[in-house]
């Protein structure tokens, strides 16, 4: 049975966190999903993450080392669900994150979501980003880059035929998401973001973050 989603989480040495997000999304109150885990050409063996949770809705992939937006377009390119959302590793969905977005999405074309998150600094220190969704008609690019806009991967929802025909460029070492939905509303896509939280997002320096 085809499922709604497939959730593609890519992870490059992470294996430690890796748990944290698997964990978030076989919490989601909507159950109808896939995982595919994208292992970057990691080292500490993520697999043995995977495998402890013995979940059969868990894709696992091995790829060789090409960075998140190869990593990503791996997963897209495996993804059997309608739509497909994207988690870093270090990241956790908020328990409805899922269920939000198949109210958002279901029975419209055209569209993608995405929402808040919760940015964690440690010690206490947290506020919700972006601070306001990007404007019907409003241009993508003038919202992300002059505006204080944000369409935070760990929150983004595309339909799965969108994303293979766009997909992440892969040469960038930053702003992957940023260049991705600019390029999806040039195709003529419509983002929407829900009006809680989805995404938990620790923002903390790691070099072997994928975005």
């Amino acid at each position: 049975m085809t499922p709604f989603f497939s959730v593609v989480i890519p992870v490059y040495n992470r294996a430690a966190v890796l748990g944290g997000a698997l964990r978030s999304v076989r919490a989601q109150t909507e159950q109808d999903f896939e995982i595919v885990v994208v292992d970057d050409g990691s080292t500490d063996h993520p697999e043995r993450t995977v495998e402890s949770i013995g979940d059969p809705r868990i894709v696992f992939i091995r790829r060789d080392n090409g960075g998140g937006g190869a990593a990503r377009n791996t997963g897209i390119d495996k993804a059997r669900g309608r739509f497909v959302a994207f988690l870093d590793s270090d990241d956790e969905f908020l328990p409805h994150h899922l269920s939000a977005m198949r109210r958002l999405l279901e029975g419209r074309s055209g569209v993608a979501g995405y929402a808040r998150i919760v940015v964690d600094r440690g010690e206490g220190r947290s506020f919700l980003k972006p601070p306001r969704a990007v404007g019907e008609g409003e241009d993508m690019a003038t919202y992300l880059l002059c505006d204080r806009g944000f369409v935070p991967t760990s929150t983004m929802v595309v339909d799965r035929e969108q994303a293979k025909a766009i997909r992440f460029h892969e040469d960038l070492a930053a702003a992957e998401d940023t260049d991705f939905a600019i390029r999806l509303t040039l195709a003529g896509v419509r983002f929407l973001m829900a009006e809680a939280p989805g995404v938990h997002w620790r923002d903390v320096g790691d070099p072997n973050r994928l975005s």
